[in-house]
């Protein structure tokens, strides 16, 4: 009777192979998988061609090296969830069997979850006395909405200009949540100048609607959620709203780092195709 190979006698047997091609080979063969097979449909063609864009400065005109944000660190650290929750990823089941493919939707709590966790993460940055002067934004409805509720939660003072066609609902729940109000401009470049001018003028802290890495990187906790949620799984695109492009760097920052053969596919109205020709 042959003596059975033990775990020990496998792994001498397997290192001390004299072929040292096939050790080679067996250690960067590519593993088929799941999530490293080709998708079984194909992805959507932009409907707006995507317009070719120079390649980004690499230092400013006064000769500073530009530095990028760490994003994956800004968006692990992020202080976010003093306001928002964990939102789930539903198994959307009937859209699923219409195309044949598994989809989940990201559901958020409630709808001002999105701007709230931008807003809060840059305001929390502020110093001691920066809180003390206040913050102002300009918007006509959710990043007011956001920022009024991160001011009420942190107790900085917080002013929004908001153009006079903005919804008198949403411009009553600034109110109700204790910013102050100022109505100016029968379009949005006039209330953003006023503003400018106002934080200029009150030395107030001005709080971006995207365009700020802490912004991104409370937005961008959503991806975090989305990969952590999918458990390794399979996942071959994320479909994210432009809007501003706030929640849609965030997302793909974060994602891009950690799962670079996922893509990030932004969507827009045909009618409001502005994210593609910027």
């Amino acid at each position: 009777m042959s003596k059975p190979l033990t775990i020990e006698a496998i792994s001498k047997e397997t290192f001390n192979a004299s072929n040292s091609s096939f050790r080679r080979d067996s250690l960067t063969r590519k593993l088929f998988t799941p999530m490293s097979a080709p998708p079984p449909f194909d992805f959507p063609t932009p409907t707006i061609p995507t317009p070719n864009r120079p390649p980004s400065p690499t230092h400013t005109a006064d000769g500073k090296e530009v530095c990028e944000p760490d994003y994956l660190k800004l968006i692990l650290n992020a202080r976010v969830y003093d306001v928002a929750i964990e939102s789930p990823l539903t198994h959307a089941i009937k859209l699923s069997n219409r195309f044949g493919n598994k989809f989940y939707l990201k559901v958020a709590k409630y709808y001002l979850e999105m701007s709230l966790r931008g807003a809060y993460n840059r305001m929390f940055q502020l110093s001691s006395e920066e809180r003390q002067r206040g913050v102002c934004c300009v918007s006509a409805g959710n990043h007011a909405q956001g920022v009024a509720m991160a001011a009420q939660k942190l107790g900085v003072n917080a002013t929004i200009i908001m153009p006079t066609f903005a919804p008198e609902i949403k411009v009553e729940s600034v109110k109700r949540m204790g910013s102050n109000v100022v109505l100016f401009g029968d379009n949005f470049d006039a209330a953003k100048q006023e503003c400018f001018k106002m934080a200029k003028e009150r030395n107030l802290t001005f709080i971006p609607p995207f365009d700020d890495p802490y912004i991104i990187a409370g937005q961008g906790t959503i991806g975090v959620e989305i990969l952590r949620q999918l458990k390794q799984d399979r996942l071959d695109a994320i479909f994210v709203c432009c809007g501003g492009g706030g929640l849609l760097a965030g997302i793909a920052a974060y994602v891009k780092r950690i799962r670079p053969e996922v893509r990030i596919i932004g969507v827009n109205t045909i009618g409001k195709d502005s994210k593609s020709k910027t």
